[in-house]
């Protein structure tokens, strides 16, 4: 028999963590022309680009770890990404940005879970296990 840990508890994970992601890159879209800006302030030379990326990769990577679908590849690319905007954003060492640093490091701890241990039940994944 199933318990909650293994039905509920990866797909509430899942929930939250694609949702945090979808979230920021709907808000980046939203929001577009701040985040082409932030991205101008890091130096690139095509903040335009940069930004549609980030944008491309926060939405579709979120979605897929809802739905569970490539949940371990995406949770892998969104470690990257995660990775990358922590160290970009971790000059100043003010203590809100070493609580963002911090809570980047949490963010991946639980996506390499992910990646490490895959959707778990009620994802497109699910089925073909049993």
């Amino acid at each position: 028999m199933d318990n909650w840990s293994d039905i509920f508890a990866p797909l509430i994970g899942r929930i939250l963590m694609g949702g945090f992601f979808l979230w920021n890159g709907i808000e980046a879209t939203l929001n577009f022309p701040n985040t082409t800006a932030a991205f101008a302030t890091l130096g690139s030379p095509s903040p335009v680009a940069l930004a549609l990326i980030a944008i491309a990769v926060e939405v579709m990577c979120g979605i897929f770890l809802i739905v569970g679908l490539w949940s371990r590849v995406a949770a892998l690319a969104l470690v990257v990404f995660v990775v990358g905007t922590a160290f970009l954003q971790s000059g100043a060492q003010s203590p809100i940005q070493q609580a963002l640093f911090l809570q980047d490091m949490a963010i991946i701890g639980g996506l390499l879970y992910v990646s490490a241990y895959g959707a778990g039940a009620w994802s497109t994944a699910w089925k073909y296990k049993q």
